[in-house]
């Protein structure tokens, strides 16, 4: 009994030595938020981070933005930088748009959606299946 209750005094000690682990940094509350371009509006929601990086995830197939579930907001606690999802035209919550439209005016749109978010022009992509295949 003696030896058991000096080990776990001993293991009191030891934890009250060591650092606490550094909690994990408080994020905002995301930003879902519609945005117009091109006669449309598209559909993103975002993390903002402190770091002057931006991750973009890039849904793939006809996948909308919920295919990413945690993972925004993972991202944006693991690693301080802003996050964002959204819903490429027609899908999602984003409204169609001009159905003529090109891979080029997508990516227009969304270059010009993301200067209306005012988001860190440093970009890291995150894309999959399809979604690796348009963007940028």
């Amino acid at each position: 009994m003696v030896i058991a209750a000096a080990m776990l005094s001993s293991l009191v000690l030891l934890s009250a030595s060591q650092p606490a682990p550094a909690p994990p940094p408080v994020l905002q509350e995301p930003v879902d938020t519609m945005v117009r371009v091109g006669g449309h509006e598209l559909h993103f929601v975002l993390y903002r981070g402190k770091l002057p990086v931006m991750i973009l995830l890039e849904a793939g197939g006809g996948s909308d933005l919920t295919s990413w579930a945690r993972v925004p907001e993972t991202l944006a606690r693991q690693t301080g930088a802003t996050v964002v999802a959204y819903d490429r035209a027609g899908l999602g919550s984003s409204e169609l748009g001009a159905t003529a439209s090109q891979p080029e005016d997508d990516i227009r749109h969304l270059h010009a959606a993301l200067r209306d978010l005012t988001v860190p022009k440093t970009t890291v992509l995150v894309a999959h299946s399809t979604g690796r295949c348009s963007r940028c």
